[in-house]
């Protein structure tokens, strides 16, 4: 079996951990996953449709900015801590509900 690193690298599960107190679900989900299909289907089968997109969402821009963390490491030369990348995730999910609402 591999490993995913928006899962199960050091960093990814501090950002997760930082998740666990006001949006526990996503954060839960990605921590007791063993794979990325069982952790996607984990997440869309949350039951109510509007938790179930609140999840999803959260999730979203949880794995999207821990890939852009990836690429501003590897190309840039820059480093940005779990707790930067935790605030930059809930400012995109904010702006995203803002946005949708």
């Amino acid at each position: 079996m591999t490993t995913h690193t928006s899962l199960d690298c050091v960093f990814a599960r501090e950002v997760w951990h930082g998740f666990q107190n006001s949006d526990g679900k996503a954060a839960i989900i990605a921590s007791s996953s063993a794979t990325i299909k069982d952790w996607w289907w984990k997440t869309l089968g949350l039951g109510k449709l509007q938790d179930s997109r609140k999840q999803v969402t959260t999730a979203a821009y949880v794995v999207w900015n821990l890939w852009k963390e990836r690429n501003r490491r590897t190309f840039e030369e820059k480093r940005c801590s779990p707790e930067t990348i935790t605030a930059m995730a809930r400012d995109e999910i904010a702006l995203f509900w803002e946005a949708v609402s």
